[in-house]
């Protein structure tokens, strides 16, 4: 499956529960700093976030076998499909450290400098979720914070259960 593919159904996800905005996963899988505001750019707007000279990687040791085959097999397609290469280096001065379990996937937005975390939770242990977060980190942002996503996107309010809207 191309990685195009996965991607467009993974952002597909990500903007249907967005636009929910379901309380209980309100969090969101995108963590960042606030200063960063929508753009024309879909990727994070800064050279310092970015992974200029590949990413490295390492899983804790209580990750399991289903998780690590999910990431790695999502690093090979974005490999395929990308001119990023990523290499399982836990000692590396930059690094994202891959951890299971928990209830939800996230990851930084961009690189931070140092090591930083995505977590690929219970049900996140599949192809498309771990792109979906290596994309993040690497500094891609959901479509739905487009600079023009309002132009684009309209919410059928009605559909969103009472108590549901987080905002």
């Amino acid at each position: 499956m191309a990685l195009t593919r996965v991607l467009s159904i993974s952002l597909l996800r990500a903007t249907y529960f967005v636009l929910l905005v379901v309380a209980e996963y309100s969090d969101g899988d995108v963590e960042r700093d606030t200063s960063h505001s929508r753009s024309k750019r879909q990727l994070i707007g800064d050279d310092k976030d970015l992974w200029l000279n590949g990413v490295n990687f390492y899983f804790d040791e209580k990750v399991g076998n289903l998780t690590r085959q999910a990431f790695l097999r999502a690093a090979e397609a974005w490999e395929r499909d990308t001119c990023v290469n990523f290499t399982q280096n836990k000692s590396a001065t930059d690094v994202i450290h891959i951890m299971g379990g928990g209830r939800f996937c996230a990851s930084n937005l961009g690189r931070l400098g140092g090591l930083q975390n995505m977590s690929l939770g219970n049900g996140c242990e599949r192809f498309g979720h771990a792109a979906h977060e290596i994309g993040h980190a690497l500094g891609l942002h959901h479509t739905q914070s487009r600079y023009d996503r309002d132009e684009h996107i309209r919410i059928n309010w009605s559909n969103i259960p009472v108590g549901s809207i987080a905002f």
